[in-house]
């Protein structure tokens, strides 16, 4: 049963790893061929997105060409585009708090020129890096949020990569009932879309939950189906995450050696990728099992690897780092909501001040309409003086934010401004009623 598996999975590699060169090959051509300095910038940062996982440092490159390129233009949508893909390559190599730095200015950036579908991009990695920061429920805020505005703007494959990544955090708060379900739920719709583009995550988070709930053949299962996927396009930082799974469940059935195999398949990978989680993991395991069989220079070897990398992702330093930008953050975007409150509020303002007005002219006209029938003089007279009292409250009501602005706030500027609006207004305001009075109130008696 092993041999077809494996025929398959070496087919799917190789389809994989040509479509890849393909791709890789044909961007690289494009940016020969390219006229346009906005298009040399998005291609830039499209090598750098194809390269993140195979080759962090070849990421960072393209990032910064495009980085430099667009800032020199002016091209801010391209600009953004290319800080994030400086910030996650960043994160790839554990570096989270710089990566968190830009990322969240990448962030702030697509939020000022309204780009819906990079705004959710940004979302995405910042949730993952709170996430290796074991900040989970700030991994889910980013990532809820994220699944929003993908669903928004009908981007499935979007959608797809949310749902992975909430179904991976839950699997790391061990609420495994709701991991499996989003988890569940994004391989459905990769089925539904044909989407392969992130099949090696969502197998490889599959095989982490059902390892957690002791489903071992079905976790093992899922992560050897991940394999291939991940090699076929380099993506390393998956890979190892797969083989890690796999060592730990032939640690927890007592087969050292095939633990062992797989840890070391898992560190070279993770080494590759340059990511120190997966380092760490890695070396873990195996400097525990080898202290298990008594290969104590090993275990020690490894051991230490282990604290290495362990002190890169949790130093005190990166910890306040990212904690301080968080903080920065939170008021950022409590600045954005109290913004869109005010706004909110002078939209509700002018639509009062909107609809008061069309209620004032409408009355006045009713008084005119009045005034033409046969209604008592006092009951005219009244409605006008009503009108007319109405359309003083709202003139002052609509001049009083331009008071306020022009004085800012000063009061005794503000009642001198007032006066001289009353000297003009009332001699109109009685002139008004004594027409009222004479024209509209008071008929002239038929012959």
């Amino acid at each position: 049963m092993k041999t077809p598996f494996l025929i398959l999975s070496l087919l799917l590699c190789a389809g994989f790893v040509f479509a890849d060169n393909m791709v890789t090959d044909s961007l690289k051509k494009k940016l020969q061929s390219a006229t346009s300095d906005t298009s040399r910038v998005l291609i830039y940062a499209d090598l750098s997105d194809a390269f993140v996982f195979s080759s962090p440092d070849s990421s960072l490159n393209y990032a910064q060409k495009g980085l430099l390129l667009s800032q020199a233009i002016g091209f801010k949508k391209g600009e953004a585009r290319c800080i994030y893909e400086n910030g996650v390559s960043l994160w790839i190599t554990g570096n989270y708090s710089h990566a968190l730095e830009l990322l969240l200015k990448s962030l702030e950036m697509r939020e000022q020129i309204n780009d819906q579908e990079g705004i959710s991009k940004s979302l995405n990695v910042i949730g993952i890096v709170y996430t290796e920061q074991q900040e989970y429920e700030k991994g889910l805020e980013y990532y809820f949020r994220s699944k929003a505005i993908c669903e928004a703007i009908k981007r499935d494959d979007r959608v797809l990569i949310a749902l992975l990544n909430i179904g991976d955090a839950y699997e790391k708060l061990n609420k495994l009932d709701s991991a499996l379900l989003y988890e569940e739920q994004a391989y459905a719709l990769a089925i539904r879309t044909g989407n392969n583009n992130d099949m090696d995550g969502l197998l490889n988070n599959l095989g982490n939950i059902h390892s957690k709930m002791g489903n071992d053949e079905i976790a093992i299962s899922y992560y050897r189906k991940s394999i291939p996927y991940s090699s076929a396009i380099n993506n390393n930082k998956i890979l190892s995450e797969s083989y890690f799974g796999i060592s730990n469940l032939f640690r927890k059935s007592n087969k050292l050696d095939s633990c062992i195999h797989y840890a070391h398949l898992a560190l070279s990978a993770g080494q590759a990728a340059r990511n120190p989680m997966n380092i760490m993991n890695a070396s873990t395991i195996l400097s525990s099992t080898y202290e298990e069989t008594n290969v104590i220079d090993s275990a020690f070897r490894y051991y230490k690897l282990a604290i290495i990398s362990k002190d890169s992702i949790f130093s005190e330093e990166q910890v306040k780092k990212v904690q301080a930008l968080s903080f920065a953050e939170q008021l950022r975007q409590e600045e954005i909501a109290a913004a869109k409150r005010l706004q909110q509020q002078e939209r509700e303002n002018n639509l009062q001040m909107f609809a008061m007005g069309i209620f004032i002219i409408t009355f006045m006209l009713f008084v005119f309409f009045l005034s033409r029938r046969k209604i008592k003089p006092k009951v005219i007279e009244f409605t006008g003086l009503l009108g007319l009292l109405l359309m003083f409250e709202f003139l002052s009501l609509l001049i009083h934010p331009f008071i306020l602005n022009v004085t800012h706030h000063n009061y005794i500027l503000m009642l001198l401004i007032l006066v001289c609006i009353a000297a003009v207004l009332v001699p109109i305001h009685h002139t008004l009623i004594k027409i009222v009075r004479e024209k509209l109130a008071h008929k002239p008696s038929k012959n």
